[in-house]
Order: structure tokens, then C-alpha cells, then sequence
């Protein structure tokens, strides 16, 4: 797992928000 990848689900979450 890399932080980008986390940072796109971050991102994805944030969207929704």
C-alpha cells in the first residue's frame, strides 16, 4: 500500500463530503 493510494480514497471520501 502506497500513501497515494491512500490519499486517493481520502480524496474520493472528501468528494462525497
Amino acid at each position: 500500500m502506497t500513501e497515494i493510494s491512500l490519499l486517493q480514497r481520502w480524496n474520493q471520501r472528501r468528494g462525497t463530503l
